[in-house]
């Protein structure tokens, strides 16, 4: 969640953390959601209203790991999945 309010903060928007309203996050504003509050992985969070590009994120910021991505969209795919159980 540190980089989800660098990132955020550097683009000079009010950081709004929205994990605990979840999925109701706000259309017009810039909102985090710490992905290790309400899902079985480690590390992650989700920026929503905020378009950042790959090479974005690794070179202003040095946090792009496409290997954790795949990692916690997995998990959260599997947790999800289990819904319809």
């Amino acid at each position: 969640m540190d980089y989800a309010v660098e990132i955020i903060n550097k683009s000079s928007k009010e950081f709004i953390d929205c994990t605990y309203e979840f999925p109701l996050i706000p259309k017009d504003k810039t909102a985090a959601v710490d992905l290790t509050k309400i899902f079985s992985v480690q590390f992650g969070a989700l920026i929503f209203n905020e378009s950042i590009s790959d090479p974005e994120l690794w070179n202003g910021y040095k946090c792009l790991d496409v290997f954790k991505r795949t990692l916690v969209y997995g998990a959260m795919f599997e947790e999800i999945s289990c819904f319809d159980c």
